[in-house]
């Protein structure tokens, strides 16, 4: 039987909700309004030891709320990881933010001490403004694209998180038009599983997808390099094979998050109001409960009797406890819109890499079928940036 306790692994990635309160009133957001905590510099080196004690890689991922309202803890805990504080292991730093609060402060640090910022950007103004506003209500589009420019002058891979609503899922071809044209190279997207999809707005979604896939495919041919998660996710699929347990974030084991009370829980939705539960791992204090995590891990890693003899098994993301227990309350129930997502997005990502790959088109082989892509990715801009 698998034993929680004695796991170790190579990476793992340690989610410190660094504080519940937030200057945006995103209504799709799993963070509870109830709340706003905020974590102690002893609760985030407690978390962040206890991640380096689990893994020789830790990935510290600061969450809120809005993370940047707790810059100087973020700050501390940057620097006690630098100083050895939080145990031995290679750290690797990300902020989730909303990017309101990023300034040439907020860049200059980060650029020096090498910690990556992610930005959730919806889109274009209509679909960012229909559920991402200020506590105000009024939309936020100005101040978080603003924030773009600055942070792609120090790092041309910033990441872009793109949320996809039923009532903007026809505006997603102009969304990514515009991201993209802002110089964003890495987009990911994820669909809103908890909202009001019917066969209506799915089937909006379906075309935007496929003039999506179009964008993706002018793209490749123009031979831009660039991430795009609804389709990259998939075609790796395709070509490499499913994504082992390794590979996955296995919430609970190679991902946990903590909350500003110092409870450990498997991922960032199980936090929610911070009120314990049976989804608690643990504390920080006192390390994980190996019976909570091993029934866990156990629950969500089960088979889901809904997916057997699917053609997708394997290839799809039925396996996210996360998506799971928030749109069903049961870790082995998969989310019935999840399921329809990726039948109706598996073919379409397949056919695209199909029609690349029988072109022979040397952007689309390069990225998909050479391990060593992201670093010669870097390399290649390292160089055609000092012939500029």
């Amino acid at each position: 039987m698998f034993s929680a306790s004695e796991g170790y692994h190579w990476a793992v990635i340690v989610n410190l909700h660094v504080t519940g309160d937030c200057n945006l009133r995103c209504d799709y957001c799993y963070a509870s309004p109830k709340t706003r905590a905020r974590m102690d510099r002893a609760t985030a080196r407690q978390a962040v030891s206890l991640a380096a004690s689990q893994a020789t890689d830790v990935h510290v991922m600061f969450f809120g709320g809005e993370p940047l309202l707790e810059r100087s803890l973020i700050e501390q805990v940057v620097q006690d990881c630098e100083l050895g504080l939080c145990g031995q292991a290679r750290f690797y730093f990300q902020v989730v933010t909303n990017g309101t609060l990023v300034d040439d402060d907020v860049v200059a640090w980060a650029a020096q001490h090498q910690v990556s910022i992610s930005v959730s950007l919806d889109g274009c103004r209509e679909a960012h403004d229909r559920h991402r506003t200020l506590s105000g209500g009024e939309g936020s589009f100005a101040q978080t694209v603003r924030s773009i420019p600055l942070l792609l002058a120090n790092n041309p891979y910033l990441h872009v998180q793109m949320v996809i609503s039923p009532d903007t899922a026809s505006l997603l071809p102009q969304s990514l038009e515009f991201v993209f044209g802002l110089g964003v190279r890495h987009v990911s997207t994820s669909i809103n599983y908890q909202g009001p999809w019917d066969r209506s707005s799915l089937e909006r979604l379906g075309h935007a997808y496929e003039k999506a896939a179009r964008l993706y495919e002018k793209k490749t041919l123009r031979g831009d390099r660039f991430f795009l998660s609804c389709f990259d996710a998939r075609i790796r699929t395709r070509v490499r094979g499913p994504c082992t347990e390794e590979e996955r974030c296995t919430a609970g084991m190679h991902q946990f998050s903590v909350s500003p009370s110092g409870r450990i829980y498997p991922c960032v939705q199980f936090v929610g109001d911070d009120q314990g539960g049976g989804h608690v791992l643990g504390h920080v204090s006192t390390g994980f409960e190996p019976l909570a995590r091993e029934r866990f891990h156990e629950a969500s890693e089960a088979a889901k009797p809904q997916c057997q003899g699917c053609a997708l098994l394997g290839r799809c993301s039925c396996w996210c406890a996360c998506v799971n227990w928030a749109t069903t309350g049961n870790l082995a129930q998969v989310s019935p819109v999840l399921c329809e997502h990726e039948r109706m997005l598996m073919p379409m990502a397949d056919v695209l890499a199909s029609r690349l790959f029988s072109r022979r088109n040397t952007m689309f082989i390069h990225k998909h079928y050479n391990a060593a892509f992201p670093i010669l990715s870097v390399a290649e801009d390292i160089l055609e940036a000092a012939e500029r």
